[in-house]
């Protein structure tokens, strides 16, 4: 795709929250799907700093809506710990992946506990902290067994292979 295309998406996205201003309430679950649509426009586009905005903003609204405990947000939350990743802001992408991580445990959602732990441990790694990035590797590991995966599973796979690479590294 080319920049043209991009913008196009962007111009619709921001008329269609404009849109929605005038006739939904701010903390409108739609609000929150434009944000997020217009943060993955922001992404493919390579602007970090406004998909991250965008992300942050439809965190906000899915957290008002939603509340703190809500499996949704926790999916959104671990989005813009990726984003944040992608940005090289490594602390606020922790910060962003153990918040998803929190809501995942406690609903009891062990694989996603485990991607979870596996993501932070990447970044911890990425960031020069090798023993935070084992446990977190750890961590992964018991999650998945806890969840019963098998270790076939893409989550065990991409943990052990990360645990090799870690220890050859």
């Amino acid at each position: 795709r080319n920049l043209e295309d991009y913008d196009k998406a962007v111009t619709s996205y921001e008329t269609a929250l404009e849109t929605q201003e005038k006739c939904l309430e701010e903390n409108d679950m739609i609000n929150a799907e434009v944000h997020e649509k217009l943060a993955e426009t922001y992404l493919l586009s390579k602007d970090m700093e406004r998909a991250v905005a965008s992300m942050e903003d439809s965190v906000g609204v899915k957290r008002s809506t939603l509340g703190s405990d809500s499996e949704e947000l926790a999916r959104s939350y671990s989005k813009l710990g990726e984003y944040y990743k992608r940005s090289g802001e490594y602390s606020s992408s922790i910060k962003y992946h153990t918040r998803a991580l929190r809501v995942f445990k406690h609903h009891d959602r062990k694989e996603m506990a485990a991607t979870e732990h596996n993501k932070i441990a990447g970044i911890l790694k990425l960031s020069g902290e090798p023993n935070k990035a084992m446990e977190h590797y750890m961590a992964a590991l018991w999650h998945s067994r806890e969840a019963r995966l098998p270790s076939t599973d893409p989550i065990v796979a991409d943990t052990i292979k990360n645990v090799a690479s870690f220890q050859k590294g």
